[in-house]
């Protein structure tokens, strides 16, 4: 028996049912307890991240097909070596089998690509989480992650895409590439070895990143280099020069900040938008929570796509189009603030009212500040929750002094 014939028996047929019920996975554990902090950042192994039994176990569920009835199909299949773990696996096996039958049943040319693109997502994040799991077995020291990011070299993929969510957004687009040798094996399904040679290559090449990266972190704990990144100095995304230390605190600020953003139950809290909105009188608690909630929803969106970091520039200056890009940009421009302006970090108040007061003033010319409240707009006006126009600019500083407000009480410095 081969792999077209064993795995063609076991009837399973893709509805757009499945194509929602995929796309709901992938987010849940994307979103789920401590993974924004790892999937939305460049950093490995400080925050726990893990693909469950239920994870596995949910995929068989879904297209209502027993792992037991797989397993004994793949005893079947001669050309499956069991002794190769990667290859033999039911979880594997059904999920590039999936990727094979999307064609078939899903004729939106769209459609089969998004349900294509979650299996062999889910497929790849069950990797990721293996290899990384391994390499850091009892976690990772956040001080050696920063000097490890720190080290790697911009033609390193993670420093160039900056999250380890689009790295494997990449990864799995260049699978899917109609014209990739990869995406036709898989397609064709047949010889059996092909089939199963993708499998293998694909999980190698998702490990090869993580062990890469693990060798560096290694390389540098062992030479106790994390004291000497703490005094370095560290370049922000703008070719601004700045403390490594300011560095760590903005990338762990946005990082908790953008956890926050992606779920509605921990960033939309009446207390912080009453306490917000009586500092805007032409905004009623309901608009900004509104504005919020809206803002949420863009952001779940963004986080599936390279949108999320994306920054335009053009002859009115620097523009954050994505959500994540945003955020970092008002990380840094709070702390060189507080720094020029002697602020102490620690006095939450007064940070409050520093950045407040730089939002608000119509004199003050800092570019940053304007690419800042420029953005909101860009991401926020569309909502249309209001027609006017001075309404609609107080909203944005609203929406800029509420997420200012929700990041401060993170900072932690």
């Amino acid at each position: 028996m081969d792999i077209l014939t064993g795995f063609g028996n076991l009837g399973i047929a893709i509805t757009k049912t499945h194509v929602e019920q995929m796309e709901k996975m992938v987010v849940h554990f994307l979103m789920r307890g401590t993974h924004p902090l790892t999937f939305n950042s460049a950093e490995l192994g400080v925050n726990p991240i893990a693909f469950k039994t239920s994870d596995y176990n949910a995929l068989f569920e879904v297209f209502d097909v027993h792992i037991k009835d797989v397993d004994a199909t793949i005893r079947k299949i001669p050309a499956i070596n069991r002794n190769f773990a990667v290859i033999s696996d039911p979880f594997n096996l059904l999920s590039y089998w999936l990727v094979h039958l999307a064609p078939i049943y899903l004729k939106d040319k769209k459609v089969c690509y998004r349900f294509q693109f979650d299996v062999m997502k889910l497929a790849t994040l069950r990797q990721f989480c293996s290899a990384t799991n391994n390499a850091w077995r009892h976690g990772a020291q956040h001080s050696v992650i920063l000097a490890t990011i720190a080290n790697l070299t911009l033609k390193s993929d993670i420093i160039r895409l900056e999250s380890w969510n689009l790295l494997i957004d990449e990864h799995v687009e260049k699978i899917l590439d109609p014209n990739d040798r990869f995406y036709k094996k898989i397609i064709a399904a047949e010889p059996d070895q092909e089939f199963l040679t993708v499998i293998g290559e694909n999980q190698t090449a998702i490990r090869r990143k993580v062990v890469s990266y693990a060798n560096t972190y290694y390389e540098l704990h062992k030479a106790g280099e994390s004291m000497k990144y703490t005094s370095a100095i560290a370049q922000n995304a703008e070719g601004e020069k700045i403390l490594a230390q300011t560095a760590s605190v903005v990338e762990s600020s946005t990082t908790s900040m953008l956890t926050e953003i992606l779920n509605p139950n921990m960033f939309v809290h009446d207390s912080s938008i009453r306490l917000v909105s009586n500092e805007f009188s032409l905004i009623s608690d309901r608009v900004l929570k509104n504005a919020l909630l809206r803002f949420n929803e863009s952001a779940i969106l963004q986080a599936r796509t390279r949108e999320f970091n994306r920054v335009n520039q053009d002859k009115d200056g620097v523009t954050y189009i994505g959500i994540r890009s945003l955020i970092f940009a008002m990380s840094g421009t709070l702390v060189r603030l507080c720094r020029t302006k002697a602020v102490s970090m620690g006095d939450k108040k007064m940070v409050f009212k520093t950045i407040r007061d730089a939002l608000g003033s119509s004199r003050l010319n800092d570019p940053d500040i304007v690419a800042i409240k420029r953005s909101i707009g860009v991401i926020i006006d569309p909502y249309n929750i209001t027609r006017n126009e001075p309404t609609k600019l107080t909203l944005r500083l609203a929406v800029l002094a509420y997420i200012y407000y929700r990041l401060i009480i993170k900072m932690k410095v």
